[in-house]
């Protein structure tokens, strides 16, 4: 069996667009389960995953609002499957998601399997930004599809005695930020392979304003530093940003991936999400991890 552990927070319309897409996937029955895990809503999501009981074989739990890392490994403490798959509420999956997911951990079974992300909101300009500085950072990564480096924790598929041994997500990371990476980078130190398999697709479709993207890039610088903290006191590596070529790289990027008419935006918005990065790497330097929600 395989347990599908979806984190979620405050957000009832996007995961009804979740769990409404992975049921159109037609999941076999007795071969998977659906766990939400409801990270204290203010309004509890049980009626809205009960509509879901005739499609899908799920159940609900909930907690203290702890943040999606304590989420993730709340719904796997749950899971009675042997393999374990996180899903973000605000993702749908792709009609053929579960069969190529299947194909993938089949071929690879000790592997972590790290699925693509497309951005579902085409004409938000905020998303769009986000979302090409993910596949700049995902190409990055996982040049070599089969050594991959990083893979997003919103479309993720790993053995469960492998994540239990490795103790899951850091749950001292407060934000959808960081916690990722820092299991991916434990899961290599373990001798264990990622492999990327982009044509797992989901679609990402979290809208954003000028405000909240702000937020969530100051969230990843804050997650970054956290991350090299740790890095560091693992012994892998100095406290430090990302080299030039990395900035100069992500500088040319939007003029082989975005249309001209677009670019002055796209431009203006990168340098946003880096100033937005760097602070948030600064402050987190002096203020350290507080409580906070699953928000993405």
């Amino acid at each position: 069996m395989w347990s599908i552990v979806v984190p979620t927070y405050d957000r009832e319309t996007a995961l009804t667009a979740c769990l409404d897409a992975l049921a159109a996937t037609a999941l076999p029955a007795g071969a998977a389960e659906v766990i939400v895990v409801d990270d204290g809503s203010p309004r509890p999501v049980a009626d809205v995953v009960a509509a879901f009981a005739p499609r899908l074989p799920l159940r609900t739990c909930r907690q203290r609002n702890a943040g999606p890392a304590a989420a993730r490994n709340a719904g796997a403490r749950d899971a009675r499957g042997d393999r374990l798959v996180f899903l973000d509420d605000d993702c749908l999956v792709d009609r053929t998601w579960w069969t190529r997911l299947v194909a993938h951990c089949r071929r690879h079974p000790a592997a972590m399997i790290g699925g693509g992300t497309q951005n579902g909101l085409a004409d938000d300009p905020y998303a769009a930004c986000h979302h090409l500085l993910y596949d700049y950072l995902s190409r990055r990564s996982n040049g070599r599809p089969h050594a991959a480096t990083f893979c997003t924790s919103n479309n993720l598929a790993v053995p469960t005695a492998g994540f239990v041994e490795l103790g899951g997500f850091d749950e001292t990371f407060p934000f959808a930020a960081g916690e990722d990476r820092d299991f991916c980078d434990r899961w290599r130190a373990s001798g264990r392979a990622i492999v990327h398999a982009p044509d797992v697709v989901v679609h990402h479709a979290h809208p954003m304003t000028l405000r909240s993207f702000w937020r969530q890039h100051f969230r990843y610088g804050r997650g970054a530093r956290r991350l090299h903290e740790r890095r560091f006191a693992r012994g892998a590596g100095g406290i430090a940003l990302q080299r030039p070529s990395f900035y100069l790289g992500l500088l040319a990027f939007p003029f082989r991936e975005v249309a001209p008419s677009s670019l002055p935006a796209c431009m203006s918005l990168l340098l946003v999400s880096q100033v937005a990065t760097a602070g948030g790497y600064v402050v987190e330097r002096f203020v350290g991890s507080r409580p906070a929600h699953a928000a993405r």
